[in-house]
């Protein structure tokens, strides 16, 4: 799916991971005009909402595996007017046919 960049982060300190990941992919997407993140594991839209708030000319699919967490990342983005971030109910993390090969520039993974 990302043919560019992963990036995993696990078990980190929510804060800490969010500025670590933040600032590699500030880094990593420096030279990709308008690039195309996927961010699977979002929860309730992070880092989702700072991804779409800092790539603005980017778009960012926040992809969760409940319609809960999908719900809760929609009204945080429609609450911060981010119009460039999308949600996806993904039923498998480990499953994810429905992206074409290649269709992204970054796939990020959050727990």
């Amino acid at each position: 799916i990302g043919h560019r960049y992963d990036v995993f982060l696990h078990k980190m300190d929510h804060i800490i991971a969010l500025h670590f990941l933040t600032l590699n992919m500030n880094v990593a997407l420096l030279f990709v005009n308008s690039p195309r993140i996927l961010v699977i594991g979002s929860g309730p839209g992070e880092p989702a909402a700072t991804l779409a708030s800092n790539f603005q000319d980017g778009d960012v699919i926040s992809a969760h595996s409940t319609k809960k967490c999908v719900d809760w990342a929609s009204s945080r983005f429609h609450k911060h007017g981010l119009s460039n971030v999308a949600t996806r109910l993904v039923p498998s993390m480990e499953n994810l046919d429905m992206f074409a090969d290649g269709s992204f520039d970054l796939v990020a993974s959050c727990y």
